[in-house]
């Protein structure tokens, strides 16, 4: 089964509806609270923040081989 399947069937079986991208890009610019003015450096940081995350987990799979658990696994994939 592929990722986005396994991932359709997680939220239909916790009865949760599935959104577009467009819907969510909608629904975080009405909750995004930030300085105006400073948008590009606040997103910038933000998107550094989210690729540090990933970099870390690349990091570990060098380290030690394979991700721990099938959870990592997939998340990486």
């Amino acid at each position: 089964m592929d990722l986005e399947l396994e991932a359709k069937n997680w939220m239909k079986e916790r009865q949760l509806s599935s959104i577009t991208a467009a819907d969510y890009q909608a629904r975080a610019c009405e909750t995004a609270i930030f300085p105006k003015h400073r948008a590009t450096e606040y997103l910038t940081l933000g998107l550094t923040g989210e690729a540090g995350e990933i970099a870390n987990k690349v990091k570990k799979f060098i380290r030690d081989g394979a991700p721990r658990d099938e959870y990592e696994a997939k998340k990486i994939q």
